[in-house]
C-alpha cells in the first residue's frame, strides 16, 4: 500500500490545485516540492524533513543533511489561493 501511495507524488515546480468544478484551492510554492492528491478533496505537499533515525518509510537511512556541522534548514514561502472558477476554466 505504501509504495502505491509514494508512486503518486509528482514534482510541484510552481503550483498544485484541486477544484470541484466551481471553486479552486491552489498552493503556489517558491521551490520544487513533491505533491499529490491521493483522496478526492485532499491535497498533500511534501516539505523538507529531517530525521535522526530511519523511519522505515522507504529511504533505509536517516535523513540528516548537514552543512558546516549544522542540520540544514529550508525556509520557503507558500501562497494559498481560493476562488471561483471562471466559465472558461470549468
Amino acid at each position: 500500500m505504501l509504495l502505491s501511495i509514494l508512486g503518486n507524488y509528482y514534482p510541484v515546480v510552481l503550483d498544485i490545485y484541486i477544484d470541484n468544478g466551481t471553486d479552486r484551492l491552489a498552493l503556489v510554492t517558491d521551490r520544487a516540492q513533491g505533491g499529490s492528491s491521493i483522496r478526492d478533496g485532499e491535497m498533500e505537499v511534501m516539505l523538507h524533513r529531517r530525521l535522526l533515525h530511519d523511519d522505515a518509510f522507504g529511504v533505509g537511512e536517516a535523513i540528516n543533511e548537514q552543512a558546516y556541522g549544522e542540520g540544514l534548514v529550508v525556509r520557503g514561502h507558500h501562497y494559498v489561493l481560493v476562488g471561483k472558477l471562471s466559465k472558461d476554466e470549468s
